[in-house]
């Protein structure tokens, strides 16, 4: 089965690094984009499995950018910040799937990136051989190829 991978959306340059290598010893495939337009026109190009993303983004703000990203089907998104609980509630009911505080607790953030991967296996997407099909998100990948499938 091929990496999972994650759009990382962080404006500060030493988070991006920091998470990035995290996920990466973990094992996932990370693109990082330091701005909410890089993280949509990334979208377009290549299906990600899972996004991450600040709570204060460059060019949108985070409730908008949940709904713009469940534009192109469903996949988790987790949010990290530091907003206090009411405003990271309104964060999880705009569409996010988790909000987690900004910090050095990365073995939690690794965790809830493996449960959300894994839910969305389990009840959304399938594998089998060298491809995976989502068609909940329209595309299907064999190998390290992307296809997107047309709804008729």
């Amino acid at each position: 089965m091929r990496q999972a991978r994650i759009l990382l959306i962080e404006k500060d340059e030493g988070v991006r690094t920091v998470v990035s290598a995290v996920l990466e010893r973990a094992e996932y495939e990370v693109i990082d984009v330091g701005d909410a337009l890089e993280g949509l026109k990334r979208m377009y190009k290549r299906y990600h499995d899972l996004v991450i993303m600040a709570d204060e983004i460059l060019g949108a703000n985070v409730e908008e950018l949940c709904h713009r990203l469940r534009w192109f089907g469903y996949m988790p998104i987790i949010v990290l910040g530091g907003k206090s609980n009411e405003e990271a509630a309104q964060i999880l009911d705009s569409g996010a799937d988790a909000y987690l505080r900004k910090g050095h607790n990365y073995p939690e953030l690794v965790a809830r990136v493996r449960s959300l991967l894994r839910r969305r296996r389990e009840h959304g997407s399938f594998s089998g051989g060298d491809s995976d099909c989502d068609p909940g998100g329209c595309n299907t990948r064999r190998g390290n190829g992307d296809q997107d499938l047309t709804l008729i």
